[in-house]
């Protein structure tokens, strides 16, 4: 499949005419069945210059991956993986980034969703295959937060906060300084970004632990998250 034919429908998708929309929707969801599909719109998400265009291609990568996911080979899987983790570092588009983020987080909740139960049923070989890549995330965000660069740093937290969103059990099994940096975070205040993005990954993190021994570690972190909410209305108004 040639990119420039997806590029074709995805900007008739942006025309006023209903019609145009409608062959533009049915020719997309026949060429939703081929086998580069998704790695086409990855490329397109990536390079194309027209923004909205690449919006589109996240749009449809996102619903592909919800809604075939037991479809997808795991060489495509895999690769989209690794191409998202490279992107991330590299995109500068403040909209771009969040739908970056929002295709990782759906992949991650399938995958480590899944490596849950097969990890509940103790299939080690599968609970080794369904983590692979997502080691490499948490490694680039533990990167990330220990910069110096504010930039860096507020790219790690919406990392973080993106995993532990969609996978916080995962974060806290394999990370378990997490704790300890949104507590840093949250007295040192780098920047609003930085504070907002701690107080999210708290919150996801408290649906999720079981473990007695967090109970301490939350109760010591009420009164700090309670600073910076007021540190963020004051800053944010």
């Amino acid at each position: 499949m040639e990119s420039s034919l997806l590029i074709h429908w995805l900007n008739q998708l942006t025309e006023p005419d209903t019609e145009k929309v409608k062959q533009a929707t049915k020719q997309l969801q026949s060429l939703s069945l081929t086998n580069d599909f998704l790695l086409q719109l990855f490329h397109i998400f990536r390079s194309e210059q027209n923004e909205q265009i690449r919006i589109l291609a996240s749009v449809l990568l996102r619903r592909k991956l919800s809604k075939s996911s037991s479809t997808i080979s795991k060489d495509v899987h895999e690769t989209l993986k690794h191409l998202l983790l490279e992107q991330i570092q590299i995109e500068t588009s403040q909209r771009i980034r969040k739908s970056l983020f929002e295709l990782i987080g759906t992949i991650a909740k399938q995958d480590l969703q899944h490596e849950i139960i097969e990890k509940k049923k103790k299939s080690k070989k599968q609970h080794k295959i369904e983590t692979t890549g997502w080691k490499e995330y948490l490694h680039l965000c533990g990167t990330l937060v220990q910069s110096t660069d504010l930039k860096k740093l507020e790219l790690g937290m919406y990392l973080f906060a993106t995993l532990s969103t969609y996978c916080g059990r995962f974060v806290l099994e394999h990370w378990p300084h997490t704790f300890n940096l949104i507590s840093t975070m949250l007295k040192t205040r780098p920047s609003t970004i930085v504070c907002e993005q701690a107080l999210i990954i708290l919150t996801n993190l408290v649906k999720v632990f079981h473990q007695k021994q967090y109970v301490q570690t939350i109760v010591d972190l009420v009164p700090i998250a309670n600073e910076a909410i007021q540190y963020l209305f004051v800053n944010l108004t």
